[in-house]
C-alpha cells in the first residue's frame, strides 16, 4: 500500500497524543512487527486472509479495552 505503513500511523497517533483503537491489517507477516505494533498501541495485528469472525472479535475487544 502506498504511503504510510501501520505503524508509521501508530507513531503519528502517539506523537499527537490521540488514544483510539487501532487494528493493523496487513498482507504480509514480517519478523518483528507484530510486537513493535502492539507496543506502539495497536489493539490488533491480524494477517491476511482475514476471517470475517477474527475481525469482529478485534473490533469487539479494541472498543471494550478502550471505553475501561
Amino acid at each position: 500500500m502506498p504511503g504510510l505503513k501501520g505503524l508509521d500511523v501508530l507513531d503519528r497517533l502517539r506523537m499527537r497524543d490521540r488514544r483510539v483503537p487501532a487494528i493493523i491489517i496487513t498482507g504480509y507477516d514480517e519478523i518483528g512487527v507484530r510486537e513493535k505494533c502492539l507496543a506502539a498501541g495497536a489493539a490488533a495485528y491480524l494477517v491476511k486472509p482475514l476471517e470475517r469472525a477474527v475481525v469482529a472479535k478485534a473490533i469487539e475487544d479494541a472498543i471494550a479495552a478502550a471505553s475501561t
